[in-house]
């Protein structure tokens, strides 16, 4: 029952015969190929700075993100985007790419020149023993090097927004403060691209902070919204006229957010007015500065505008302490008898329990403001590392200010962002 192929001749079952068209396989797979190709050769262009390509024989030369980082990928990429799609049926197809020949330097000089098989393979539709049919064809792939108009505005300096980070008065702490504020920045800015280019166009050290150059405004603002909510800052927004814009015949702005550290952090004194006491800084969040009274022991709340410079009238890691050892504890008047412990001069101040003071002995640590000597508290203990109190530590007082405490929930997410006329903003 067997019959002969018209072609070559050979022997063809009557099963073959009516599945490939009256032929045998190799004849019918000649006459129709698994998959076919308009063009097998690709001439693209690659950006060194981020990669990003582009097909220099398209009339929009429009520039393409690559997936990965790596050239063998955006070579990859560019024959699927440009050959493998254009491909009839080719979502049916799978398909392999292997390099041959490769330029010996990849990443710089002239035109280079890659040589590919694209393999081609089918997918079975379950048929037992059957094998998936394959087809080779060779691709030649030329490529030049050359700056996309992203990386070129880089590296002109070009930029729509700037983020301008500064502290206030000089104190030691102020360096790194801005250098973390800095790298966090960084790293925000890191997970965000543009076009496929990382938005930081440059990081420039300047007097009293740092100057961060962006591509877009809308990361500018959404660094800003993550460092307020974050940060004990003050932020003030601004732009300026960068020249026209030819499209639209109005304005090209240039936004400016200028970012301010405040000059306190935990373990300073400051005068609160509200109470007409010195307070020391126990912990600082985005929305509130938490203090106790050094008059009275008692918790305080208070937002970070509540202060100024002048209100600072001790100063952690710059002003000396002076250490005094308990010599008694007086009951019968709540007096307590302390010495001095560089000069050994004795005084008797009022026994406060709030201060944690639990036996003789004890080392004690005070300031004299206005002739008037305020103790520090040893209940209280002042990570300054991590900005804040201890989260086991006991504060007498607490108690008395559980609903003031909700204080510490305060969303700044919607804080006003209006250009107030700062001038630090927009120089």
């Amino acid at each position: 029952m067997n019959r002969f192929c018209p072609v070559c001749g050979k022997t063809v079952s009557l099963e073959d015969i009516k599945k490939y068209d009256g032929t045998c396989k190799t004849c019918y797979y000649k006459n129709h190929p698994l998959f076919t190709m308009e063009k097998k050769s690709l001439f693209i262009q690659i950006c060194p700075q981020c990669l990003k390509y582009r097909n220099i024989e398209e009339s929009d030369k429009a520039w393409y993100i690559p997936e990965r980082k790596e050239y063998k990928d955006v070579w990859f990429q560019a024959i699927h985007h440009f050959l493998i799609s254009k491909i009839k049926g080719s979502d049916a197809l799978d398909f392999f790419i292997d390099p041959t020949h490769e330029p010996s330097v990849i990443d710089s000089g002239k035109k280079k020149i890659v040589w590919l098989e694209l393999t081609g393979r089918s997918r079975p539709e379950g048929t037992e023993g059957e094998e998936p049919r394959e087809e080779i064809v060779k691709i030649q792939l030329k490529y030049s090097v050359g700056t996309c108009n992203d990386c070129a505005q880089k590296h002109v300096g070009y930029h729509n927004s700037l983020i301008q980070l500064r502290s206030g008065m000089k104190r030691v702490e102020n360096e790194q403060r801005i250098a973390d504020l800095k790298q966090d920045i960084l790293d925000f800015a890191s997970r965000s691209d543009f076009h496929g280019t990382n938005q930081i166009t440059s990081v420039e050290d300047v007097s009293g902070g740092v100057d961060i150059k962006l591509m877009s405004k809308q990361l500018g603002k959404n660094i800003t919204n993550y460092v307020r909510k974050k940060y004990c800052v003050d932020v003030k927004e601004s732009f300026k006229i960068a020249g026209p814009d030819k499209e639209t015949g109005g304005n090209l702005t240039r936004t400016f957010y200028g970012i301010r550290l405040y000059s306190f952090v935990p373990g300073d004194v400051l005068l609160f007015e509200k109470k007409g006491e010195p307070c020391m800084i126990l912990r600082v969040t985005s929305a509130m500065a938490h203090l106790v009274s050094l008059v009275t022991g008692r918790i305080e709340h208070a937002k970070p505008d509540t202060f100024t410079e002048e209100d600072l009238i001790f100063q952690v890691n710059k002003d000396d302490p002076i250490e005094f050892q308990v010599v008694s504890l007086n009951e019968q008047d709540a007096t307590m008898n302390l010495m001095r412990t560089d000069t050994y001069e004795e005084r008797v101040e009022n026994f406060k329990e709030w201060l944690g003071i639990e036996q003789e002995e004890d080392i004690i640590k005070g300031f004299f403001f206005a002739d008037k000597l305020y103790l520090f508290p040893l209940a209280q203990v002042v990570d300054h590392d991590k900005g804040g109190a201890e989260p086991d530590d006991e504060v007498p007082g607490r108690e008395d200010h559980a609903r003031d405490a909700e204080s510490d929930d305060v969303d700044t997410g919607e804080q006003d962002d209006e250009d107030d006329g700062d001038d630090d903003a927009g120089e």
